[in-house]
């Protein structure tokens, strides 16, 4: 359209130059004039279109991080895209909820970490403590065996790992707290943290039957096989810090108390001190909600910068915030907080 309007500009002005010459140097000026802003209309353009290609983008990446445990390497196009994007992705973070982007040859995952201790999660595999119990203990197995020499060989039967995690589970406890693979229940618990993950991608199954094993089918066993992706999920804690926390949340005689962990932990662990704004960031993207009771000083800072933190989460999730008398909550495209 734009080459046709062009040629029917200089058709007239070449009609118009064989009749007055002074007027044709000025409707070429003019043409001049036509090209110039039709050429900057065009970069105008392109410029806008990379700008909302690189918007969208950055969303994409931010959003996958934040709701997959790890991208492996096999996930092509997201692995690629949030490496392509690791800077800025690890810049806002930085500025923002102050987790680390942990990135590999093989898998990339955003690090989190808790402000508050909000009970009752589950997940689509884990839906019991002992799920979660089983899930420490086969990360440990795994670290363990790095330790010991044994990292080279990556494969072990289900039954060697039941047996070292019962073993573990009661040497520091009463059997009523520890593992006992003949109850049914911590079979299904085991079975249910290997599936978690084997979907994340830090096992994979190599021979054999689960549900056999389940079962107790007649010299059935499972042999499985530890992945590179498995150590970027071990990480150290700090056991007197676990013991402070543990001893809060089975205190069943106290009153509804807030979740808040520099709460819990009072002045024992400074290191723990996080800025409210920053502890509000993380109660809204860990979800479900963030209660004005666990962090009134967290609440209060986020109502506060309320239109600065809904720019920044419309911008780089897409997601808009709610925030009410006493709680605040993200709002996703779908209408799901």
């Amino acid at each position: 359209m734009e080459e046709r309007e062009m040629l029917a500009v200089s058709t007239a002005v070449d009609t118009e130059s064989s009749q007055e010459p002074g007027a044709a140097m000025a409707d070429i000026a003019d043409i001049a004039d036509v090209k110039e802003v039709t050429t900057t209309g065009r970069v105008d353009r392109l410029a806008m279109s990379r700008q909302r290609t690189y918007t969208a983008e950055i969303t994409k990446a931010h959003v996958a991080l934040l709701e997959r445990g790890v991208i492996l390497s096999k996930q092509v196009d997201l692995f690629r895209l949030v490496n392509r994007h690791y800077y800025t992705l690890q810049n806002w973070h930085d500025q923002n909820t102050g987790w680390r982007i942990q990135r590999g040859a093989t898998a990339i995952r955003l690090v989190r970490q808790l402000s508050a201790i909000t009970p009752g999660y589950v997940y689509d595999r884990l839906r019991e403590p002992r799920d979660f119990a089983c899930l420490t203990w086969i990360l440990w197995y795994a670290e363990n065996r790095q330790l010991t020499g044994r990292g080279n060989e990556q494969q072990f039967l289900l039954s060697q790992l039941a047996e070292q995690i019962q073993e573990q589970s009661l040497s520091d406890v009463d059997n009523e707290t520890g593992f006992d693979f003949r109850r049914p229940a911590d079979r299904y618990s085991i079975q249910r943290a290997l599936q978690y993950l084997e979907d994340l991608g830090g096992v994979q199954l190599v021979d054999g039957q689960t549900k056999e094993w389940l079962e107790q089918a007649v010299d059935a066993d499972v042999l499985y096989e530890f992945t590179d992706v498995i150590r970027s999920l071990v990480s150290a804690f700090n056991p007197q810090l676990l013991a402070v926390v543990a001893a809060h949340l089975n205190n069943e005689g106290k009153t509804l108390q807030p979740t808040l962990l520099q709460h819990i932990l009072a002045d024992r662990f400074p290191v723990m001190a996080i800025k409210p704004l920053v502890r509000a960031w993380r109660a809204l993207l860990l979800g479900p909600i963030l209660l004005r009771y666990d962090d009134p000083e967290a609440f209060a800072e986020l109502v506060v910068h309320a239109d600065e933190v809904a720019n920044e989460l419309l911008e780089s999730f897409g997601w808009l915030l709610d925030v009410n008398r006493d709680y605040a909550c993200i709002v996703r495209a779908s209408g799901m907080s």
